[in-house]
């Protein structure tokens, strides 16, 4: 009773904290008479674990046992009762979500009399219908997988990272079977461990070497998932009753790197109309490996036998790579640092651990996709803190409670330039970034598709997470209630993420470098770099960013699994409340250089503005679940399945929290142009580079701003009758480079802080949802080998729009839902030109955010899936997916547009340009796994990935009233990307110095076929090669390394 006492004081100190994911396994089971097959009651079952102490359970009337919540590992069951023979089933493996049926039958005979079966459990889980991988330590120890668990997530049925991960490289956020990677969910023992706010990647790495599990859900999400999207938990590992530990060691080196250059071609098949000369980024070197070190240790034993032990590990990322121009990037240093005590006794466990890792780079690149000549430093520290316990009552109750604690900051800055960045709870209030003559530069003649000048000063970034989370669950199993056994599962959790961030440019000024639009051939036109002449720019400045934001959720769930012989049903709902919020701030405007006399200037424009705090929620969200299996031949060999669920989707992954919602958020937005005589890419004050003030004798003032747009407006007609559209030259103008004078929001001089917000939410809003319908047959063909054969379809629906209005937030009039005019059709194509109808809807004041009612994506799949586990000396593992993923588009909805033909019911697909994921719709992907042992204690394993391109716009016919477009007959995705595979392979050579210790050494080579192929290319409409190739593949590299471990 005491015992129970503290379990309920340690919830109810945890109920305002955070929330979780399931991460353990059952046993569980019936124990008959050999004889005949009736029920046995009265049965002691004892379990035992490599890292597990003991704890006994009684058989019921019906011959029932069960062990819950059971952390991955391999364990033992010991069978007795007086007058029979003792049984012992060992070699049972526990994976996550696993429900494990050990049934055993017993004969009379003395109770010293033992029967040991060693055997595996079997592969088919006849009580669930989700679709998921388990790969564990030792595992991923013999696979081609460089140590890096979104390496380990790749390898799982139906996931897809667009840029496929090659020795450490790719991409660190994962698409699922027909969902998108945004609501996708990463678990670190149950607590999420996704980067804050509504992204679904991992904020920062995690090292194998403290990883037992990982396991990878893709379709028919446990009760505890929210969202709906790929579930990954990993699971970390724990000491035992034996002093246990490993270590390692591995280098990648240039030197073991292909050479090989790219072709001259890397972009798609040449009907798309791509430039046949089009190389990487302007280049033909290929990006890699320079160096990488990964190292580390691990040791885990007892305190107390049976009763306490403890677990420690160190590991260690230090890479550097090359970019494509053959530049090398400055170190990368990733340690990761864990720590964790487990406490078992008799019925009550408790565990508490704490991990660091960080992420430290200097002096390195952005990214492949913008080349700067400006370096940067980052630093990516985070802390999590881990506490659980559970306690079973009468054998048929569980309680438990976690509660984990995630503290992260992020500071990316210029290299070698000191700055602290955000990550403290409160802002410093006066904090500038001001240094002499620089400013955040883009240049738009420079391709892809910017350059910041060496003149030009990076950005400074900073944020802060704190996210406390819990969950509170309790487990019950009911016998002979309503004809058959039930296992209810009710649980409480709760998510609290708070995020602060500050963003700085330099001097608080943008500088943009780009070419004068209108016509760059016509004589007296503005300075353009094509004739010989001057750069043209324009300046963007504004107050610096900084804001607290928080996203909550409270859930609750609860869970029905009933059995009934042969059939099992399980019936889940979950409710969950949402909301986001922000803390009231004060936005400080900044002079350029801190310069006195341009104070007055600019104040006027960027000057101190204070945004009130708030909060949005919106109604709870329903999400029922309902699982079938039926036992075909009630052997476990041939189980029909299905599912239907309705994921209720997370408020901050869809509505985000956009300036609009926000009171008083009036920061002003100016810009200015100027032109670059002396072509250092800077603006020079004071000079006749800043012409608008020549055109007035002072910084403009908000009325100077109106009388340009007025004198403009009068001007274009004439202008442009007299010279031809588009064709009027920069002398004509009474104001030249007028399009680029103009604020957003109001300047201080007209702005009333506290005003009401312009962005409002409809009533009818509802978070993103994904409804899910799943049937599939499972067959074991022989104890190691099982298929699986799925159909899957999901609909990802209520997506976010939003509708626009005109007048004030009090008093508006909202537009309808289609504002366009057809202005004529392009006599090439025959395209009908739409066009937002100016005359008749005015720029919005403001916009209503709803969710389509008849707009979505739509996902239909099919899945095989084989499974042989290691058994006779090899394992195999593999998958494919057929699948189509279309968004189909309501035109009553989303209004009309040009290409409304082009894109509907096209395949749904990201963005292509300055997108880190593109490419989640591939028709086709395969995957296959698989380890043989040679003789002399050599192992050899391979993986192999493949898969269709990803689609992309076609070919671009003609441009008629400012439209690019395509040949009438196309549709989007006529043209894809070329099909593309890679493999990794490891020969490993194992040295055993007795039963429990041993060496290996092994070589690992990554993409070992040396193949070349194009994952991301520019599909946007800047001066740069259209279908020009943005992301390339990792180049053939050898890994070498060596293992040592005892157990």
């Amino acid at each position: 009773m005491k015992r129970l006492f503290l379990l309920l004081a340690f919830i109810a100190l945890s109920a305002f904290l955070s929330y979780g994911q399931e991460v353990t396994g059952e046993i569980r089971g019936k124990v008959t008479l050999a004889e005949d097959g009736s029920p046995l009651p009265g049965v002691t079952v004892t379990l035992t674990g490599q890292t597990y102490g003991r704890s006994d359970y009684v058989t019921t009337q019906e011959g029932n046992y069960r062990f819950w919540k059971l952390t991955p590992g391999n364990y033992e069951l010991k069978f007795s009762l007086q007058g029979f023979k003792t049984v012992v089933r060992s070699g049972i493996r526990v994976n996550v979500l696993a429900s494990v049926a050990v049934d055993v039958g017993m004969e009379t005979g003395g109770i010293e009399e033992e029967v040991t079966v060693v055997g595996q459990v079997p592969l088919i889980n006849t009580r669930k219908a989700s679709v998921a991988a388990s790969f564990t330590s030792d595992q991923v120890a013999s696979l081609p997988v460089a140590r890096r668990v979104s390496e380990i997530v790749n390898m799982a049925p139906g996931t897809m990272s667009a840029h496929p991960q090659i020795a450490g490289s790719g991409s660190g956020v994962i698409h699922g079977f027909g969902v998108r990677f945004q609501v996708g969910e990463f678990s670190m023992d149950g607590a999420s461990f996704r980067s804050t706010y509504g992204a679904s990647g991992m904020p920062t790495g995690v090292n194998t070497v403290r990883v037992e599990e990982t396991q990878v859900t893709t379709s028919g999400q446990d009760i505890t998932n929210v969202q709906g999207g790929a579930t990954v938990n990993f699971v970390t590992k724990r000491g035992g009753n034996r002093l246990s530990g490993e270590s390692y060691i591995a280098l990648m080196d240039k030197s073991l790197q292909s050479n090989k250059k790219l072709p001259a071609n890397m972009g798609p098949r040449p009907d798309t109309g791509a430039d046949p000369a089009v190389t990487y980024l302007g280049n033909r070197g290929r990006a890699g490996v320079y160096r990488t070190y990964d190292y580390g240790a691990a040791l885990g034993g007892p305190i107390i036998q049976d009763h306490l032990w403890f677990f420690g590990s160190w590991g260690v990322i230090d890479s550097q790579t090359k970019a494509h121009t053959n530049a090398i990037a400055d170190r990368y240093y990733t340690p990761d640092m864990y720590g964790k005590i487990n406490f078992q006794w008799k019925k009550t466990t408790l565990e508490v651990a704490y991990a660091h890792t960080d992420s430290q780079a200097v002096n390195v690149d952005f990214s492949t996709a913008i080349v700067t000549v400006n370096k940067l430093d980052r630093a990516n520290p985070y802390n999590t803190y881990t506490a659980q316990v559970t306690q079973t009552i009468w054998d048929k109750l569980l309680l438990s409670g976690k509660l984990t604690y995630f503290s992260g900051k992020t500071a990316t800055h210029q290299a070698n330039f000191a700055w602290t960045g955000a990550g403290d709870v409160s802002y410093d209030e006066g904090r500038t970034y001001n240094p002499k003559n620089r400013y955040y530069t883009f240049n738009y003649f420079k391709a892809p598709p910017y350059n910041t000048e060496a003149t030009g000063h990076w950005q400074h970034y900073g944020d802060a997470q704190k996210r406390p989370y819990f969950v509170v669950e309790a487990n019950y199993f009911g016998e002979r209630f309503l004809g058959g056994d039930h296992e209810f599962k009710v649980g409480l959790d709760r998510n609290y993420s708070r995020f602060i961030e500050e963003y700085m440019a330099p001097n608080q000024v943008f500088v943009d470098i780009f070419p004068w639009q209108r016509s760059t051939s016509l004589a007296n036109n503005a300075p353009t770099p094509f004739g010989g002449g001057n750069y043209w720019g324009r300046i963007r400045t504004y107050s610096d960013r900084f804001g607290e934001k928080r996203a909550e959720r409270t859930g609750v769930y609860f869970q029905d699994i009933l059995s009934y012989g042969r059939f099992t049903a399980n019936i889940g709902v979950r409710m969950d409340w949402h909301a986001v919020a922000w803390e009231p701030v004060t936005y400080h405007g900044l002079a350029p250089n801190d310069d006195p006399t341009l104070v007055a200037g600019w104040a006027q424009w960027t000057g101190e503005t204070k945004v009130d705090g708030g909060k949005l929620s919106v109604d709870p969200t329903f999400s029922p679940r309902l699982a079938l299996t039926y036992d075909l031949t009630g052997k476990g060999k041939d189980v029909l399945k299905f599912m239907y669920a309705d994921y209720g989707g997370m408020f901050e992954s869809g509505i985000r929290i956009s300036a609009g919602f926000k009171k008083g958020n009036t920061r002003g937005e100016f810009f200015m142009p100027f032109i670059d005589y002396n072509n250092n890419f800077i603006p020079d004050w004071g000079t006749n580079e800043m012409f608008f003030l020549n055109w007035f004798g002072r910084y403009p003032t908000p009325t100077d701003v109106e009388t340009v747009a007025k004198v403009t407006q009068a001007e274009t007609a004439a202008l442009n009758a007299k010279y031809g559209n588009g064709l009027v030259p920069w002398n004509a103008w009474t104001y030249p480079g007028w399009m680029y004078v103009s604020f957003s929001g109001n300047p201080l001089g007209n702005q009333a802080t506290g005003k009401d917000p312009t962005d409002f939410l409809a009533d009818s809003y509802t978070p993103e949802k994904i409804r899910e319908f799943l049937l599939s047959y499972e067959k074991m063909i022989s104890s190691d080998f099982s298929l699986q054969f799925l159909l899957a379809y999901k609909k990802n629906y209520n997506l976010q729009w939003a509708r626009g209005y005109t007048g004030t937030f009090q008093n508006r009039t909202m537009l309808p839902n289609d504002t366009t005019i057809k202005v004529g059709t392009d006599p090439t194509t025959g395209w009908d030109i739409y066009q937002r109808n100016a005359a008749l809807y005015p720029t919005p004041s403001g916009y209503m955010y709803d969710a389509y009612q008849n707009t979505y994506n739509d996902f239909k799949g099919i899945q095989f899936i084989f499974t042989k586990r290691f058994s006779n000396g090899w394992m195999l593992q593999g998958s494919g997916d057929l699948q189509d993923w279309r968004y189909h588009i309501d035109k009553g909805e989303t209004g009309m547009s040009t290409l409304f033909d082009y894109n509907n019911n096209r395949p749904y697909q990201a963005f292509q340009y300055r997108s880190t994921e593109p490419g989640q719709n591939v028709r086709w992907h395969f995957k296959v796994a698989g380890m043989v042992r040679l003789p002399f204690g050599v192992n050899l394993s391979g993986f192999v990935d493949a898969r269709e391109g990803y689609p992309i716009n076609g070919k671009w016919v003609t441009s008629y009233l400012g439209q690019t477009l395509p040949a009438k007959t196309d549709k989007y995705a006529d043209w894809r990307m070329p099909n593309f595979w890679y493999a990794n392979m490891t020969l490993e050579k194992v040295f055993r110095f007795s039963e429990n210790v041993s060496s290996t050494v092994y070589a690992t080579a990554y993409n070992f076929t040396d193949n070349m192929f194009t994952t991301m290319i520019n599909e946007a409409k800047v001066p740069t090669t259209l279908n020009q190739p943005t992301n390339v593949n990792m180049p053939r590299v050898v890994q070498i390394g060596l293992r040592f471990s005892f157990r």
